[in-house]
């Protein structure tokens, strides 16, 4: 089948059949290629999409990465205990530190005469939210 009619038979599939196609296609990237070296670009000749069609899905590589993580794992069903594999525990460890230095620039933004810039909260958010993950992909395989 040529590209153009692979594109055009994609365009027509319902919302979650293109996520997961997606989904499936970064997975392999990621794996392949590494996070830092994978591009959108790769992703989207993967899935054999336009990369129009990529961030209507996702906004980010990095809002892609978290979505194939998550789409590995379990959904969560009760609260997440630390432990598990030695991994695990170091990242569950770096969790805290990471919420904790959240926490603290939070509240320095909040005060008066103080800056913290956009996007180093929105980075210290996105690392949190990946120490949350990893060590429950770490214990899962």
């Amino acid at each position: 089948m040529s590209t153009a009619l692979v594109t055009e038979h994609r365009a027509r599939l319902a919302e979650p059949e293109r996520r997961q196609i997606l989904l499936d296609a970064a997975e392999a990237v990621f794996l392949r290629e590494g996070y830092a070296v994978a591009t959108m670009d790769d992703v989207a000749r993967g899935a054999g999409m336009s990369k129009r069609t990529l961030y209507q899905c996702f906004a980010s590589k990095a809002e892609l990465f978290e979505a194939v993580m998550d789409a590995a794992l379990a959904p969560l069903r009760s609260f997440v205990l630390p432990g598990g594999t030695p991994a695990a525990t170091h990242l569950h460890l770096a969790r805290t530190v990471s919420r904790r230095a959240e926490r603290l620039m939070a509240e320095l933004a909040a005060t008066e005469g103080e800056t913290v810039a956009a996007p180093a909260l929105k980075y210290i958010n996105r690392l949190s939210d990946f120490l949350f993950v990893a060590p429950r992909l770490r214990n899962a395989r």
